[in-house]
């Protein structure tokens, strides 16, 4: 993470390469339509519904018939059956599904399967494993595979980090896709991390991914807009950019715009206004709007 001063307060870019990862499970697991359908009967089956239970054994029999014949065509069963699991936290079952989908052709089950061995659940913790999975889903132009991958070489995780491959890493899951990526690219130019630092590519990277619809980067536009970084300084349009990620419960947007508000800056001095959006972003997890929030108190 890395930060600015603006008028003794916070006005910052912040690295999220965590909800990267949390992206990944949303959009991998939304077309595993089968595998969300067992989750929901599993849940339905722990309240005590008897003719759930039955549904539920014969569902997982029905896919577990058709992992074991093998072949492409039957890998993302084996997918859907490595979600389930995981679902139910029995990651043991999970990895062992995993395994057979990412073998069968699955290509973003290796990445899930990459990511149960980096975090050590269902089997040994093994970075090494986790990286070559990765690796090799990012080598069939699988997007989650290449963000993974960049998530390794950015903590360190099996490999010595380096902000070059990571970079490059992004900048190719970007192109295949992935929001998150594009997020975090940006954020390398904005930071000068291991880039030269480009404040220009920065916000035009920011302001592609927030049209897209990424929340983090509609946030961290409004900080270019407000610092003037990239783009001409602009408080009314940042307080514009910083609204609209906060309502996407961007906790940083709400500190900012909290900011804002308590200083007048692009829009009407509002101390109230402030003190709710601190608190809103305290809530959300950012520590430095408890912070001014106390201090408004």
């Amino acid at each position: 993470m890395a930060s600015a001063f603006y008028g003794g307060q916070f006005i910052k870019f912040e690295r999220k390469f965590e909800l990267m990862r949390r992206l990944i499970s949303l959009i991998f697991f939304a077309a595993l339509s089968f595998g969300g359908e067992l989750a929901d009967l599993s849940n339905e089956c722990k309240k005590g519904n008897d003719e759930i239970c039955k549904r539920l054994s014969l569902a997982i029999k029905n896919l577990e018939l058709a992992c074991d014949e093998g072949g492409e065509k039957n890998a993302m069963y084996c997918a859907g059956l490595g979600y389930f699991y995981e679902f139910d936290k029995v990651f043991t079952k999970a990895v062992r599904y995993y395994d057979k989908a990412c073998g069968l052709g699955a290509d973003k089950a290796c990445v899930y399967l990459g990511l149960l061995y980096q975090n050590g659940q269902g089997a040994a913790q093994d970075y090494k494993k986790a990286n070559e999975l990765f690796a090799k889903a990012c080598e069939k132009d699988v997007s989650e595979g290449c963000a993974s991958l960049a998530y390794s070489y950015g903590k360190g995780l099996g490999v010595y980090p380096d902000g070059k491959k990571t970079n490059e890493l992004f900048a190719k899951a970007c192109e295949l896709g992935e929001e998150t990526a594009c997020y975090n690219l940006a954020l390398s130019y904005a930071m000068g991390d291991g880039v030269e630092r480009d404040a220009a590519r920065a916000a035009q990277i920011f302001a592609a991914s927030c049209e897209r619809g990424h929340v983090d980067s509609c946030a961290d536009l409004g900080v270019c807009y407000f610092k003037g970084e990239g783009v001409e300084k602009d408080y009314e349009r940042a307080v514009v950019l910083f609204t609209n990620a906060c309502s996407g419960a961007s906790a940083l947007a709400c500190t900012n715009l909290g900011f804002a508000y308590e200083k007048g800056m692009g829009i009407e001095k509002n101390k109230n206004a402030a003190k709710e959006l601190y608190d809103r972003g305290c809530k959300l997890g950012e520590f430095s709007a408890c912070q001014y929030l106390k201090n408004l108190r």
